[in-house]
């Protein structure tokens, strides 16, 4: 693990001081576990660069697949 030092507004920190108490997590814990689901949400392969990787996949097909056939089959989700 790394040390790094950051600043936060004093809003930030007295909120993150009382989500600490509040868990039991220490602010460590809280920071970095915040920032795991930011760079989780933002990383290439997310549900969004995927669908925009799809966009336009039926092009060159003859008889794509009806809307009705699309949504009866199951969803699938991340």
């Amino acid at each position: 693990m790394q040390r790094t030092q950051i600043y936060l507004t004093d809003d930030e920190q007295a909120a993150i001081r009382q989500i600490s108490i509040r868990s039991g997590s220490s602010q460590s814990a809280l920071i970095r576990k915040a920032i795991d689901q930011y760079i989780a949400q933002n990383a290439t392969g997310t549900s969004a660069s995927k669908r925009m990787n799809a966009f336009g996949i039926w092009q060159d097909h003859d008889s794509p697949p009806s809307l009705t056939e699309l949504r009866a089959e199951e969803r699938f989700t991340e």
